[in-house]
């Protein structure tokens, strides 16, 4: 009896040990997903800026002393952001690239202070025009190191947590501009902006450079370093997945040839092309189903409805159903997988369009849909709901797990460029769309866009929960895991 009790309590020493060793390798990883989330805060609060600010900006006692901006200044507001994204993109990439992650996360920060120090001083719609320009080249280098920077850094186990952590923050940062800015003036408002990406860069100082990073020119010490500290200075971990990056970037590299050569054979595989193909699909579908107009225009689409809803009230709480959704996908993404989630939601968001749709397609015949007011807050909430569990979170996690690591940077660039040019053109021409088409039409038109992405997925995109990147890359280059 005596050697059996002494078994035992041996067994639970060790699954205990065991439980906090694991504790101990993510706790390093989580603090430092924390810290980039101020980034991804800054960048939400920037997204939802103009949907409490556009009733001020257009009331005749404008809070900046400028006339009452007409709807093509008001479009111009929406889609600059996606312009400076587009031309921030390939800049940042190059940045993170051959400067390091550490550079990236620096330099994505300085234009989004920049951009609200303008706002705070601003007496024309040129130096907003200016600011919301800035903001976009955040958005541009946001959209590049944050996925970057977190895929590097973490275990395969919590990889997608943590690819949909980021986008639950920048969603809280959403719902805080929607509830707070419509009781502070433009200028109190971007005072308090200006706090999370401050904090982010005192906060970034004590974070290490991406182990893949260091790998990738050589300096093997300082990539052990770097991947202890991730690991919470457990050495046979850090070492586990130090050897797992090596065999990696060892495998596709052929001594014989040059690194030019092994580059650019690497981009032009299979596998890099058709992941590039899935990343697009995904974050094109992302932005052609309206997602920034619904965010953007969304006082203007409950105020459309004949709900008795105050077009303030039914925005907050549509924003917050779409933290509700990140944060469920931060918890499930590990469980169902990604491609379960990308399905089941790409569906709910196409049903809840074209119910909008044809809600606005009855008011426009001059139908009484007085029973049916409550029809817009529904759609537009569990829309973002279904949003916030796939599209914007697994657009981050399959960008950040689909791509060798020597071509993960330009590969990056391609797609994020592909997804603001894409974004840019639709809150552009969405004044010209409603002209054409109707408000009607264009939600039709963005249903369209998600029963088509439903079908691709279905198809094309393999489910990478809880696998290797070898794996991943192996399934996508076509051999065998």
């Amino acid at each position: 009896m005596g050697e059996i009790a002494i078994s035992i309590i041996e067994n639970v020493n060790n699954l205990e040990s065991k439980t906090a060793k694991l504790g101990s390798t993510k706790f390093p990883q989580f603090l430092a997903a924390f810290t980039v989330g101020f980034l991804c805060f800054a960048y939400g609060s920037a997204t939802g800026w103009l949907s409490p600010t556009l009733p001020f900006l257009q009331s005749n006692n404008s809070a900046i002393g400028i006339p009452p901006i007409t709807e093509e200044e008001a479009s111009w507001l929406s889609s600059l952001p996606f312009l400076g994204a587009l031309v921030a993109t390939p800049v940042f990439s190059f940045i993170c690239q051959y400067f390091g992650r550490k550079a990236g996360g620096y330099v994505t920060v300085m234009p989004a202070i920049v951009s609200w120090i303008i706002i705070i001083f601003s007496n024309s719609i040129l130096q907003l025009y200016i600011a919301r320009f800035l903001v976009g080249l955040a958005f541009g280098g946001i959209i590049v190191f944050v996925p970057m920077y977190t895929g590097e850094m973490a275990e395969d186990s919590i990889r997608g947590a943590l690819g949909a952590f980021l986008p639950m923050i920048c969603n809280i940062g959403t719902v805080f501009t929607y509830a707070v800015a419509p009781f502070m003036s433009i200028q109190i408002m971007s005072i308090i902006s200006l706090i999370p990406p401050l904090i982010y860069v005192f906060a970034f100082y004590w974070l290490p450079e991406s182990p893949t990073y260091f790998m990738s020119k050589g300096k093997t010490d300082e990539a052990s370093n770097s991947m202890l500290w991730f690991r919470g200075k457990i050495k046979d971990s850090a070492e586990r997945d130090l050897q797992k990056l090596k065999d990696l970037m060892d495998k596709k590299s052929n001594p014989n040839s040059s690194a030019e050569k092994n580059l650019k054979k690497l981009f032009f595989s299979r596998g890099t092309v058709r992941a590039l193909t899935i990343c697009f699909v995904v974050c094109a579908a992302q932005q052609l189903s309206g997602i920034y107009i619904v965010l953007n225009y969304c006082n203007e689409i409950m105020s459309n409805a004949s709900s008795d809803v105050s077009p303030y009230i039914a925005s907050v709480s549509v924003a917050a159903i779409q933290l509700l959704g990140s944060i469920v996908a931060s918890f499930t993404v590990e469980i169902y997988g990604r491609k379960i989630m990308l399905i089941t939601s790409q569906i709910a968001m196409g049903v809840c369009l074209g119910s909008l749709g044809t809600y606005f397609y009855y008011q426009n015949q001059g139908e009484d849909l007085t029973n049916f007011s409550m029809l817009p807050v529904i759609c537009v909430s569990v829309y973002l709901f279904a949003n916030g569990v796939g599209p914007a979170p697994i657009g981050y996690v399959l960008i950040s797990e689909t791509f060798h690591p020597d071509i993960r940077g330009v590969a990056t660039t391609i797609a994020s460029s592909n997804i603001w040019a894409l974004a840019f053109m639709i809150t552009k021409l969405y004044p010209l769309m409603l002209g054409l088409l109707g408000m009607h039409g264009c939600y039709w038109t963005f249903a369209t866009v998600c029963v088509l992405c439903t079908v691709y997925t279905v198809f094309q995109i393999p489910e990478t929960r809880n696998r290797t990147l070898e794996s991943i890359l192996n399934e996508l280059n076509g051999e065998k895991s």
